[in-house]
Order: structure tokens, then sequence, then C-alpha cells
């Protein structure tokens, strides 16, 4: 589609009125282009790195693109020779020798989209703590249950009906994740939250989770707590019930077989369970809650947290869950 411009004489404005915001009122034409994509070509053979070097500059200053490549053609680990992708506009200047191997795909940049998220309280102290000192609270699983209250306590948090399944037989216990977890819970979003309470009247946004998180988990294990796993992500709301496919493991019949004789091992199954669903246990919540937009960081610890092996600027609760000083969040927040 080549480039055209689409002025008011074709915008039936009346037409469409209806269909725009209000308020809205269009001032400018509508620009229409379609994407050009430059095809790319692999170029051979070249026998070391400072002529690949030398010949893309001579190519990139005639034909600029950001779509220059060096491929080392290998054998055994050891590099014989070097092609170069390049863009098809370069394939006439080419010199003696170089010849077009193929067209070639060009490489795949995979990355992901972290969506601000943000942290609410309840009391402006902690809002004011926070900007003021860096000061942050890491909950626990045990003290989410037992100290949140009003609309935020979920009683069964972190507790799952696991149904495992090997072919007609099941097997369904409740197992839930307590020990040796910090946990900071945090929304992807402000709407859906409940305004009128002062539950989330307080708090700060995260700009940047990534940051955010790497740098706090530094200072946890500077600060002299010992992290075996790191886990972060959006809850999923499903009526905390998980299904695992245990088919061909004979799990449940050796569980049933044990039993009959007297001897009950249920550490075997635990293993199992964890194995496969750990990271979707700690995930999981009501569909009651799921207003929340819950996104999690976890930390599963490897030691229990002594008052006497951490420093200065954490302070252990005896429910487990500590207050930890980095101000250097504070850059990637701001208030709510």
């Amino acid at each position: 589609m080549e480039n055209s411009k689409l002025s008011f004489e074709d915008f039936d404005y009346d037409k469409t009125k209806e269909k725009l915001p209000e308020g809205y009122e269009p001032i400018e034409y509508l620009e229409i282009s379609s994407p050009k994509v430059n095809k790319l070509i692999a170029v051979a053979s070249f026998n070391s790195f400072d002529a690949v070097g030398e010949r893309i500059n001579e190519l990139s200053a005639k034909y600029p693109s950001c779509d220059y490549q060096i491929m080392p053609n290998q054998i055994e680990s050891k590099i014989i020779n070097f092609k170069i992708i390049v863009p098809e506009s370069c394939k006439n200047d080419l010199r003696p020798g170089e010849s077009i191997l193929n067209e070639a795909t060009p490489l795949v940049k995979v990355d992901s989209f972290e969506p601000c998220l943000y942290r609410f309280l309840n009391e402006e102290k902690y809002q004011e703590d926070f900007f003021e000192k860096g000061e942050l609270l890491l909950s626990t699983f045990k003290r989410c249950k037992t100290k949140e209250v009003g609309e935020r306590q979920d009683k069964y948090e972190n507790q799952n009906k696991i149904v495992i399944a090997d072919g007609k037989q099941r097997l369904e216990t409740v197992v839930g994740y307590d020990f040796e977890t910090l946990v900071l819970c945090t929304s992807i979003t402000q709407k859906g939250i409940k305004k009128d309470s002062s539950l989330y009247k307080y708090g700060f946004k995260i700009k940047k989770p990534k940051e955010f998180f790497d740098i706090l988990t530094r200072a946890l294990v500077t600060k002299g707590i010992s992290i075996a796993k790191v886990l972060k992500g959006p809850c999923i709301y499903n009526n905390k019930k998980i299904t695992i496919d245990a088919t061909g493991t004979g799990l449940i019949k050796d569980l049933l077989d044990k039993s009959q004789k007297g001897f009950l091992d249920f550490n075997p199954t635990m293993q199992y369970i964890l194995s496969n669903a750990q990271n979707e246990i700690m995930m999981n919540k009501p569909t009651d809650f799921a207003y929340e937009n819950e996104y999690r960081f976890i930390w599963l610890l490897t030691l229990p947290i002594k008052k006497e092996y951490v420093s200065d600027d954490v302070t252990v609760n005896d429910d487990g869950s500590i207050v930890i000083r980095v101000p250097e969040l504070v850059q990637f927040c701001e208030r709510l």
C-alpha cells in the first residue's frame, strides 16, 4: 500500500461522530503508510574478524541499516571463517569472491514487558517511612493469614486443595507453604481496588519493577538473609484448587500399599507436589480477591532469619516478617 493522505473531504465526520469519545475533535488529516520490510541476505566469506568489521563499515556507510550481523562459521568449536548478514540493497555492490549464500532471517529480539506496580498501605506513616528512609515491610504467608484485617484478610492464604491424578486414581490433600518465605504484595492496577477503603488509601507506585526487585533482592543477601530461590509474577484466581498429573508414577498406589502395611509415608507425595506445583501454590488465591489484581515478589529462604545474623538496618519481627531499609528503592517509586 502506497503512502496516502486522508483529508476532511474523505472523512464523513457526521456518520462517525457518535463512535468517537465525548469531546473528541479531529484536528488534522490521518497519514496511512505500510511499513517497508527490508530483505536480508547472507554473504560469505571472510577469514578474519577484522576483515568482517572493515567490510561492514564500508557497506554501512553506503547502505545505512541496523540489520548488519556477524556470524562465525564453526567446526568443533573452531571458527573457520565468517559470514555477514546484510540488507538486500548491498547485493549489487559485492566484491569478487563474496558470494550470496541465501536469504537470511533477521534475528528476533525477545523481550518482556513489566507493568508498573502499586503497593498499598493503610497508614500514611508507612508511606512516609518508605520515602524518607527506604523502609519496607516484607511479610510472610503466616502473617498475611493472621494479621491482615478486613477485606484484605485471606484466612486460607497459601493453602490449596491439591488433586493428584494417576489414571482413575485420585488423591486429594490440602497443602500450604508457611515456612521460610518473605513476601511483598503489590497490585498491577489501581482500578478495581476498593477506593472507599482506608486499607488502600496510601502507598506508592513502582515505576520500574525489575530494577526495584533486583536491588531489593541484592540488599536482602548483603544484609545477612540467606535466599534459596526468588519468584515474582501475577497471582491466579481459581478458588485454590490445583490438579497435578502423576500418570505412570505409581505414587498413589505406593502410598496406599504402605498405608495398608501400617506405614504411612507422605514425604514422596509431598516432594512430588512441591516439585510440580510449588510456584502455583504460592501464587493461587480465591476468586473473591480477584479485584486486587495482585502481583507478588517472593523470596524462599534456606534458613530462618535470626536477629543476631542480620545487619542493623533489618528489623526482624516475632512473626518472621522483617522491616528492611533500602533507600535506593525510592528512586523507582512515586507517592500515590
